[in-house]
C-alpha cells in the first residue's frame, strides 16, 4: 500500500507517540481528539499530530509533510485574534481559509506547522479566553522551536506567515529564531491605540453612521483607550471612575492580552530580526490597518533596515482572505451582486511568488 494511504497507528510510549510508517515528532498528547470526525487528511501528504510544552502546560502542533526524502522548507503560521481551533477536522466549522493556504504550500513541497491556542483543540492549560499576549507569543515560539528541530526541515528555509494579529506575533518569533522571511497579511502599522481610533471610526462610517455621530462615537473611545491602553487602568479601576466607558470593556481577548498586545509598534518590532519581510495589504480589508498606515510604518522602520520590508497591494482580498470588490461588499458579507464571499484564489500565486519566491 503506498505510503500516503497509510492509516498511522499510534502507540504510546513514556509520553510520547510514535506513528507507524511516517515521520515521528515528539506528541505528549496522544492521537488527536479535536474536532471530530472525520479526521483531518490528505492522500498529497503525511499529517502529523505533535505537542510543545510551555512550563507546566501542553499544546497541540499539527504538522504537515510532503512526500520526498530528505530536509524541506518549511512555513510556520501563525493565525488572528480570538479563540478557535487550528485543527481542520470533523464537519462543524473551520478556519476554511487558513487550510486552504496551508494545504496549498504542502503542495509546494513545504512542511508547515499550526499550534493550537492555549485550551483549544487538543491543547490542555489555560482556557484561551484567560490567556495574555506573552503567553500566546510563547506558545508560538515554542512550537517554531520545534519546527526548526525536525530532522526533515530545512533549518535555512524557515518562513513565517502572521495574518492580523499573528503579523504582530511574527517579529517577536523572528526576534529569537532567525528565519529566512516573514510575510503578512490583514497587520498593524502601529501601536494597538492609535490603530483601534482608526479602525474604529472607518468601521463606523461603514455602518451607515453620519459624520457628527462617528466623531462623537469615536471621542468617548478615545477617553477610553486612553484610561485602558496608555494609562494602564484595569477595567475595575475604570468602571469605578467612568462607569459610562462600561460597555467598551467587550473586547476581543482578555483584558490583560489586550493592555500587553498595545506595548507592541511595529516600526520598532520589524527591526528585531534580519529577516526578509513582505507585507501583503488587501484593497477590501477594513479591519488590518490601511495600506497608507502600512507604507508610512514600512519608511520609518526602513531607516534602520538593513534588509527593507516590502508591501505587496493585493486586489480585492479582504481581511478573510476573500473575493470582495470593496470594503463596504466585505463588511456586508456579500458582493454587489448579493452573492456570498469565497476564497480569493488569485491571492496563492502572488504569495507563491512574492512571499516563496517560487
Amino acid at each position: 500500500m503506498p505510503s500516503k494511504f497509510i492509516v498511522f497507528l499510534v502507540f504510546l510510549v513514556t509520553g510520547f507517540a510514535f506513528q507507524v510508517g511516517a515521520v515521528t515528532i515528539p506528541n505528549e498528547l496522544g492521537a488527536p481528539r479535536a474536532g471530530g470526525l472525520p479526521r483531518e487528511q490528505s492522500s498529497a501528504y503525511e499529517i502529523l499530530y505533535g505537542s510543545v510544552r510551555v512550563g507546566g502546560e501542553v499544546q497541540r502542533v499539527i504538522v504537515t509533510n510532503p512526500p520526498g526524502e530528505g530536509p524541506k522548507p518549511a512555513l510556520f503560521f501563525v493565525g488572528g485574534l480570538g479563540c478557535y481551533s487550528l485543527d481542520f477536522s470533523g464537519t462543524g466549522p473551520k478556519a476554511a481559509a487558513y487550510q486552504r493556504i496551508l494545504d496549498e504550500v504542502t503542495k509546494l513541497g513545504y512542511v508547515t506547522m499550526r499550534v493550537e491556542k492555549t485550551g483549544m483543540g487538543d491543547s490542555v492549560g489555560t482556557p484561551c479566553a484567560n490567556q495574555d499576549f506573552k503567553r500566546e507569543v510563547a506558545g508560538n515560539l515554542a512550537g517554531l522551536k520545534a519546527l526548526v528541530s525536525y530532522p526533515f526541515v530545512k533549518r535555512d528555509q524557515v518562513y513565517i506567515f502572521g495574518h492580523s494579529i499573528g503579523g504582530v506575533i511574527a517579529p517577536f518569533l523572528a526576534a529569537e529564531v532567525p528565519v529566512k522571511a516573514v510575510a503578512t497579511l490583514g497587520t498593524l502599522a502601529s501601536d494597538w491605540y492609535s490603530y483601534d481610533l482608526s479602525n474604529s471610526r472607518r468601521q463606523f462610517t461603514l455602518s451607515g453612521m453620519s459624520t457628527a455621530d462617528v466623531d462623537a462615537a469615536v471621542s468617548e473611545l478615545k477617553i477610553f483607550d486612553t484610561e485602558f491602553y496608555l494609562n494602564k487602568k484595569t477595567p475595575e479601576q475604570i468602571v469605578a471612575e467612568k462607569p459610562q466607558l462600561a460597555g467598551y470593556l467587550q473586547m476581543p481577548a482578555h483584558w490583560t492580552y489586550m493592555q500587553q498586545l498595545s506595548v507592541a509598534n511595529p516600526a520598532v518590532d520589524w527591526n528585531r530580526s534580519k529577516a526578509s519581510v513582505v507585507i501583503f495589504s488587501g484593497s477590501s480589508d477594513f479591519i488590518g490597518s490601511q495600506e497608507p498606515e502600512l507604507r508610512k510604518m514600512i519608511q520609518q522602520a526602513n531607516k534602520t533596515r538593513g534588509n527593507p520590508i516590502r508591501l505587496v497591494s493585493v486586489a480585492n482580498i479582504d481581511h478573510f482572505f476573500r473575493a470582495a470588490e470593496s470594503q463596504e461588499a466585505s463588511f456586508q458579507n456579500k458582493s454587489i451582486l448579493g452573492l456570498a464571499l469565497n476564497f480569493q484564489e488569485s491571492f496563492l500565486p502572488i504569495f507563491k511568488t512574492e512571499f516563496l519566491g517560487l
